[in-house]
């Protein structure tokens, strides 16, 4: 499932994004701009495949070879061990509300203060996570972007099986998570919003006719609430109905679909002559690099272009089959481990996958919130597996100890 429909169905959509620009006349044919981007595209998509081809049947023959592996559900789990793991969630949880909070107080408030006023529309666009200092904004973002997410929908999925449902701390969170999404006025964090309500109700439902429902008021709220915000994030307050409804197919096919193809054809593409080996990206904070801020002299060398554009941009052409083949085993590796998680669980571990996938697809892949995901659903799984086995290695003892009196 993650492999096919959050990694490669993605990959056909740029595909057909990058076909309109070659058709949309705006390039000449042939021009070898278009043409190198074509050809790390194809590229890429040729090394997912391998990649899906090959570890398909690799990891589905070590799924039949040790179906023991496979965790059971959370029903079958007692009372207590579900309790135990909806609190250690649920603190979890917490911690991340607190800072986001901590974070608002500490002037992340301000932006959404200024609203309307005579603030340049660029300079208000970029106000907000890099005019606080230390280390808040970082764990707000991470707080927004994984944890409270994860938080959410695992009470969601634990709260079915317990007979004393925790809805205070579900809403606290809910309402935490959507306060630090409109907060910045920024337009991805909402509409990551409204995709986790549509992932939730889309997911937990049986009926057809209900997801399709679903579907349809999601990519209608996508587009209205999108190009609301479109709007406000640039400090515009005075616009119409009409303006609105005009911009929301700009956000349903320019945004999301076109976007990525259009940045990296633009910011990459048109312009690079040679790889940056990660020089300004922000993963090379890790080993002592600099952070490029989006309003630093090196900005348009951390610019959100997508996985194509961004490995493009750092490897150059000689390693795109090679970084196909490895996302695709890595996403793979994803699937297999979550597929070894409760039934119940992998709901909230799917849609942290998503978010990886959505962060390869409009930002960067050499970024830190990548690297956070893939490090939280390497540990995760196993972290959620130990939960289990202890429960049945109790239970088991306690089935032992009455056999024996």
């Amino acid at each position: 499932m993650i492999f096919r429909y959050f990694l490669f169905i993605p990959m056909v959509m740029y595909g057909i994004g990058l076909s309109w620009l070659i058709l949309s006349g705006e390039y000449p044919f042939f021009d070898y701009r278009v043409t190198e981007h074509v050809k790390v595209y194809l590229l890429f998509v040729a090394g997912l495949s391998v990649a899906g081809l090959t570890l398909m049947v690799f990891f589905k023959s070590l799924a039949k070879s040790d179906p023991a592996s496979r965790a059971p559900p959370i029903k079958t789990l007692s009372e207590s061990m579900i309790n135990q793991m909806r609190t250690a969630i649920s603190v979890l949880g917490v911690v991340a509300a607190v800072f986001s909070i901590l974070y608002v107080a500490d002037g992340g408030y301000e932006k959404i203060m200024l609203l309307g006023s005579a603030i340049d529309s660029v300079d208000f666009r970029y106000m907000g996570m890099e005019d606080i200092e230390g280390i808040l904004p970082s764990l707000m973002e991470l707080s927004r972007r994984l944890i409270l997410p994860f938080a959410i929908l695992s009470i969601l999925s634990l709260n079915i099986y317990s007979s004393q449902p925790k809805h205070l701390v579900l809403s606290f969170l809910i309402i935490v998570f959507l306060a630090v999404s409109i907060v910045n006025l920024d337009r991805g964090p909402i509409l990551m919003f409204i995709v986790l309500v549509a992932f939730y109700l889309y997911s937990s439902s049986s009926s057809n006719l209900f997801k399709l429902m679903v579907g349809a008021i999601s990519i209608v709220a996508l587009g209205f609430i999108g190009a609301v915000f479109t709007f406000l994030q640039y400090n515009q307050t005075d616009f119409s109905f009409s303006e609105v409804t005009d911009t929301v197919e700009a956000i349903l096919i320019n945004r999301i679909v076109l976007s990525p193809v259009k940045m990296a054809q633009t910011w990459i593409f048109d312009i690079m002559q040679q790889p940056l080996y990660l020089e300004f990206s922000r993963i090379s904070i890790l080993w002592g690099g600099d952070y490029i801020s989006s309003r630093d002299a090196f900005a348009q060398y951390v610019a959100p272009v997508g996985v194509v554009g961004d490995l493009y941009r750092n490897l150059g052409s000689g390693f795109i089959f090679l970084a196909g083949i490895l996302i695709g085993a890595l996403f793979y590796l994803i699937e297999y481990r979550i597929s070894r998680v409760s039934e119940d669980l992998k709901l909230p571990l799917n849609f942290i996958a998503l978010i990886l996938a959505m962060y390869l697809y409009y930002g960067n892949i050499f970024s830190l919130g990548p690297f956070a995901i893939i490090v939280f659903l390497g540990m995760a799984p196993t972290i959620i597996g130990a939960f289990v086995s202890q429960d049945g290695q109790t239970r088991h003892m306690g089935n032992a100890d009455r056999t024996f009196v």
